[in-house]
């Protein structure tokens, strides 16, 4: 007999009572089967019992973590509270209210002034008997900007005071010659086939 007849002769056996009695097994056979049928009866009298959920939680509390993705990790360690301990001497104060000082001065140097600021315009024409100054700020009107001329030697100055700003202007020489300050360093076309002076506060 091979062994895979022997083998479903024992399970048909082993399966049905009415097969074992008008089935007969080899020796070796026999002697298995008794301990299955044995086995067999033992499990069927044993009661099956539910353990009940303290035992399932207590079962589930002893199982080891499954280990979670990278980003599981990372957002445990985010969110997990912690507490930080900050500790101040008089030397780590010091040290602070110092660069706040200086961060002070330096905002306070750097920013722009946004009062009036005195400009003085110098030009010089030693043949000339009037100058004055017309522009922005004086709505083009040479009459509200005399220049003098304190030496006699041919130097006109005047002094403006102007807020922060951009501003154009030229000369009046004798009341009807216009020309552009020859000390300017930023000219403008006038749109009349000349050059305004440019003055940058």
């Amino acid at each position: 007999m091979t062994d895979d007849l022997q083998i479903r002769q024992l399970a048909k056996v082993l399966e049905d009572d009415e097969t074992r009695e008008t089935c007969a097994l080899p020796t070796d056979l026999e002697a298995t089967a008794g301990e299955q049928r044995a086995l067999r009866h033992l499990l069927g009298k044993a009661s099956r019992e539910d353990p009940g959920p303290a035992f399932t939680a207590a079962l589930m509390t002893r199982l080891p973590d499954m280990p979670g993705s990278w980003y599981r990790h990372l957002g445990s360690w985010l969110w997990a509270p912690r507490v930080m301990h900050l500790r101040w001497n008089l030397a780590a104060v010091g040290l602070v209210v110092v660069v706040v000082a200086l961060a002070a001065i330096y905002l306070l140097r750097s920013a722009p002034e946004s009062g009036p600021r005195s400009v003085t315009l110098v030009f010089v024409a030693p043949q000339a008997k009037t100058v004055a100054v017309a522009g922005d700020f004086n709505s083009w009107q040479p009459a509200r900007q005399p220049m003098r001329d304190e030496s006699g030697g041919g130097v006109w100055t005047t002094t403006l005071k102007l807020a922060p700003g951009r501003y154009e202007y030229m000369f009046v020489v004798n009341g009807e010659k216009w020309v552009a300050d020859p000390l300017a360093r930023v000219r403008r076309p006038d749109g009349f086939g000349r050059e305004n002076a440019v003055i940058d506060l």
